[in-house]
């Protein structure tokens, strides 16, 4: 009986210090890191983000040749001006050159034609 007593004690001792130990560890505060999982995104929203940014670079790049474009259309319209002041300039002076070499010459006549006469035609 004296066993029986004697692991009764023990038995009781060591609940107690497992219940009553963990006091102090109950201050422990325990982290738990969260993985940041991306959104979801089904095929058809992929292709459409693809399509969105192909359709974003296809814009930039018109951009950039219309801009290119515009640059040398105004490039060619200065030239084309000035081959429109010298064809003016030039014939200003053929025109210079015209009077000089027949200043008082009537224009010539303007040829007209003779009437003909109406054409008979046979009696049916």
């Amino acid at each position: 009986m004296n066993r029986l007593f004697i692991i009764i004690v023990i038995l009781t001792l060591f609940i107690s210090i497992v219940c009553f130990a963990p006091a102090a560890g109950k201050n422990k505060t325990y982290e738990i890191e969260t993985a940041a999982v991306g959104e979801y995104k089904t095929d058809a929203s992929r292709a459409i983000e693809a399509y969105e940014r192909l359709m974003d670079k296809y814009m930039s790049l018109n951009e950039t040749y219309l801009a290119n474009m515009s640059k040398e259309i105004s490039v060619l319209s200065a030239k084309v001006d000035g081959m429109n002041q010298q064809l003016v300039q030039i014939s200003e002076k053929l025109d210079r050159i015209q009077e000089m070499k027949s200043p008082h010459l009537p224009p010539p006549p303007i040829p007209t034609q003779p009437e003909q006469p109406p054409i008979s035609q046979p009696n049916q």
